[in-house]
């Protein structure tokens, strides 16, 4: 890469004293160093603010702090869009603030978007991180997850909008994309402030641009109990969560007037998941939610004409 293009970094934080650091600290081991990196305080009342704006003092060209007006908090969205609209990167990246980027991130990233200029963006595993307390028990509990479809081929929309309604794509920090396709899907959506906001802007970008999979992994996906998805399901929130994205999508679409079928076909199946709670838990565990969708499917079988049967299972299970 002889002109190496800026990368915008964006860590939002709030209340992160405990990781920020580390957090930090990982994005200047990065092997590429053309980046900027902006941190996003939303009001926090910790000693994360004093821990950001320590690092404006080191490294004064290429780190800024920002905050909404009055240090008020409002959510990871309008954080991340925050962050976005003072990028002056040609491609953003995001790192949450309890989260460990490994030292090739950026630069595998970059060189993949920049040689394929045909997609929106890329996107990698991750290891789910226990290891980090120090605790034996917890070292065997890490794992690697891979993307689930077509690693290291670019996935023409609406390929994609399956996979991420069933399993919610990768977190964002495994992810790199181009400036200029967040300002034309219009960012985050503001209304949600933790759970879904992430899927919400994969669902709008994986509608209108190509995507890539890569068979790597680029991040340390750190498991503890004060993370956003671990209070959600402490404080049964992810029911509530889930149905208010499902309605969000349907509103979206209609919006958009995007008639695919099959895109309208997964949502359905989706929205019969959320039937009750009860649905919704068996739901996420995948193997409940195999066993059921195969007693669905011998139901089906005898009521349906064989034409209509066939096309509507392959439909289903498109990308699963």
């Amino acid at each position: 890469m002889s002109n190496q293009p800026l990368v915008s970094v964006i860590i939002i934080f709030l209340n992160a004293e405990k990781f920020l650091q580390e957090a930090i600290d990982s994005v200047f081991a990065q092997s590429y160093q053309n980046f900027e990196l902006l941190l996003v305080d939303d009001g926090s009342t910790d000693g994360s603010t004093k821990i950001a704006k320590s690092y404006i003092d080191k490294y004064s060209n290429q780190v800024r702090y920002l905050e909404h007006k009055n240090h008020q908090n409002c959510g990871i969205s309008a954080t991340r869009n925050l962050g976005v609209r003072s990028a002056e990167g040609q491609y953003i990246a995001f790192l949450d603030a309890d989260d460990v980027w490994l030292p090739q991130a950026l630069e595998e990233q970059l060189i993949t978007l920049e040689s394929h200029p045909d997609v929106a963006m890329v996107y990698g595993g991750l290891q789910y991180w226990y290891s980090w307390t120090g605790r034996e028990k917890d070292r065997r509990r890490d794992f690697i997850r891979y993307p689930a479809i077509s690693h290291n081929t670019p996935i023409q929309p609406p390929k994609l909008f399956p996979v991420i309604l069933e399993t919610g794509l990768a977190p964002l920090q495994s992810t790199m994309f181009r400036k200029c396709i967040f300002e034309k899907i219009g960012g985050y959506e503001d209304a949600f402030r933790g759970l879904y906001d992430d899927q919400v802007f994969f669902i709008k970008l994986s509608l209108n641009f190509t995507v890539l999979a890569v068979d790597k992994y680029w991040f340390l996906y750190r498991q503890h109990p004060q993370s956003t998805c671990a209070v959600g399901r402490r404080e049964n929130k992810n029911y509530q969560a889930r149905k208010t994205f499902l309605l969000w999508i349907k509103q979206y679409l209609l919006q958009e007037k995007i008639t695919n079928w099959l895109v309208w076909l997964n949502l359905q199946k989706e929205f019969l998941w959320c039937l009750n709670s009860t649905m919704y838990e068996i739901s996420i565990q995948p193997t409940y939610r195999w066993r059921i969708w195969y007693i669905i499917k011998l139901i089906l079988m005898p009521i349906l004409p064989l034409s209509l049967y066939q096309r509507l299972i392959e439909a289903i299970e498109t990308n699963r």
